[in-house]
């Protein structure tokens, strides 16, 4: 299976999920894309924390990402702070 992760990681902890994660999908034989979601703004970590508290908040990130038409399946790690993650 061809899968496409899609990665945010803002202390790194998310990032070591992700290399776990790709580790474990590479032994079990599937074929891995990244796209690393990057926000155009570099916005301090309390303006992000208070961000996480408004439902459907939103950032624009740096493109382009990678089209994911030819993948099977998206793997979406994203930090889980409070109701979303910009």
């Amino acid at each position: 299976m061809k899968i496409l992760r899609c990665l945010y990681s803002r202390t790194g902890t998310t990032r070591a999920l992700a290399e776990r994660c790709r580790s474990e999908l590479q032994e079990s034989g599937h074929e891995l894309g990244d796209a690393i979601l990057v926000p155009r703004l570099d916005l301090p970590y309390p303006l992000w924390l208070a961000l996480s508290f408004v439902p459907g908040s939103r950032v624009p990130i740096r493109g382009p990402l990678p089209d994911p038409a030819p993948f099977d399946a998206c793997l979406l790690l994203l930090p889980k702070w409070t109701l979303s993650c910009p």
